[in-house]
């Protein structure tokens, strides 16, 4: 389904009912890397998958997308859904509009899911790589995208079968909403000084193989978090909803189905 959120159309995916769960992706995909989730989360929960602004198959207004134009847009897309609040779950990311999310409309999250993600902003090196593929993609297309991130978003180990369907999402993506996203994450602000605020339960997810959201820095945030829950997937990497679907998603419904994690 299309739904129309301040002059952009967000394609969105939904499926089951009971508490709401949003799940964002990350770069540079689209909800389809959510398919297994989706499937499994329907049983017990009502799963809203959007493509963000810009990628899949939602349009592609003049960029930046600041990580706060996202989460205004997630906003927009539960008042269009009639949902006052739901669980967010972002990917890498996504990840990082999860958390602008909350800072902005924390009373309507009721937990908080942090996969293969961060909460510091990017290194000026990073931020000045992100502008500069930006400006490639623009004048190449998305090529420059599969040669930058298939190889750091899987390991060397992943089979040739999801190599390919990791890169076909990428080609997919509109290269000019691609370069918004980067410039926007590029401008992203540091949450480092808000992870102490996360009064709600919060799940952290990373592969032990990744080398973008490694396990050290996500067991950094979860001593930090009173209510959290850290989950190390075995030989992945940055794409366990990929790499480990069954397991990824065994994590996310047990965190959202936990006695206690979501009173009502």
């Amino acid at each position: 389904m299309k739904v129309p959120i301040d002059g952009v159309q967000l394609h969105v995916v939904r499926a089951g009912n009971g508490s709401a769960v949003v799940l964002l992706h990350g770069f540079p995909l689209s909800h389809f890397i959510w398919e297994s989730q989706i499937e499994m989360l329907a049983s017990t929960s009502h799963v809203i998958a959007p493509d963000l602004r810009g990628m899949g198959e939602s349009t592609a207004p003049p960029g930046p997308y600041l990580m706060e134009s996202i989460a205004s847009d997630v906003a927009g897309l539960l008042d269009a859904l009639d949902i006052k609040r739901a669980a967010i779950i972002g990917h890498s990311m996504g990840g990082y509009a999860a958390l602008a999310f909350f800072r902005m409309f924390r009373e309507r999250v009721t937990g908080l899911g942090l996969i293969c993600s961060r909460v510091d902003a990017d290194l000026p090196e990073v931020a000045k790589g992100r502008l500069e593929l930006a400006d490639r993609l623009e004048r190449e297309g998305m090529e420059p995208a599969v040669d930058a991130y298939v190889q750091r978003l899987l390991p060397p180990s992943a089979s040739d079968a999801l190599k390919a369907q990791v890169t076909g999402l990428i080609r997919a993506q509109k290269p000019q909403g691609a370069a918004a996203m980067l410039r926007g994450a590029a401008l992203r602000t540091s949450s480092e000084d808000r992870v102490d605020d996360l009064d709600v339960p919060v799940l952290l997810v990373c592969g032990e193989r990744d080398t973008i959201s490694p396990p050290e820095v996500n067991r950094h945030i979860a001593a930090r978090i009173q209510n959290s829950e850290l989950i190390v997937i075995k030989r992945s990497a940055h794409l366990p909803m990929l790499e480990a679907p069954n397991i990824l998603s065994d994590a996310l419904k047990g965190f959202l189905n936990r006695p206690g994690n979501f009173p009502v």
